[in-house]
């Protein structure tokens, strides 16, 4: 966590992204650079 606050005060960019699981009524596995991974229906 320092490193990354220490990044952003020094204006380096940054991408954050949650890993979310909605469950398997709610998703659809697709294939994301070779890897299956859950995407949202709606």
């Amino acid at each position: 966590m320092r490193k990354i606050l220490s990044g952003i005060q020094h204006g380096e960019p940054l991408h954050f992204s949650p890993d979310m699981d909605f469950g398997a009524k709610d998703a659809v596995f697709v294939l994301f650079m070779g890897v299956p991974a859950a995407t949202l229906l709606s």
